[in-house]
């Protein structure tokens, strides 16, 4: 995936091969989500409706939900299931990447790391709840209202 680049157009716009492959990008993450088994994790509610607002319609779950769900489980207790960790890109959200990827592997889960660093290459927002406001502002009329949503 290219890294897309800071420069704008008329008006801030992107230009319509940056948005295409964001695009590409949130189309691959909300396939991913609609897999059985596989939860994204984001840091709290309104980073959950920033994805909901980009169409991703599976289980999108808080760091909070999953730790008290995680309180009740043993170890191997998640064997087979799979996680996005989507939590912001500051220093507060690496913390809870690391400590929550650890706990999730150590009770027999797994941590899918691409969608992460793609998020990282295409030069997104560092904080989750900022996407889809940052593509609403950035989007060209021919797109139309919502754009961003599937359904």
């Amino acid at each position: 995936m290219k890294r897309l680049g800071k420069r704008r157009g008329k008006n801030g716009r992107m230009s319509r091969r940056d948005f295409e492959v964001i695009w590409e990008y949130l189309d691959k993450l909300r396939r991913l989500s609609e897999v059985g088994g596989i939860s994204i994790v984001v840091e709290g509610e309104e980073d959950r409706k920033s994805l909901r607002g980009l169409g991703i319609s599976g289980t999108v779950k808080t760091v909070r939900e999953l730790k008290r769900a995680m309180r009740s489980l043993s170890g191997g207790g998640l064997r087979g299931a799979e996680f996005v960790l989507m939590v912001d890109f500051d220093s507060e959200g690496r913390r809870i990447l690391k400590r929550l990827s650890s706990e999730i592997e150590a009770l027999g889960g797994s941590v899918i790391r691409w969608p992460r660093e793609e998020y990282l290459r295409l030069n997104l927002p560092s904080r989750v709840e900022e996407l889809l406001p940052y593509l609403e502002r950035r989007g060209y009329p021919w797109m139309g209202e919502n754009c961003w949503r599937t359904s």
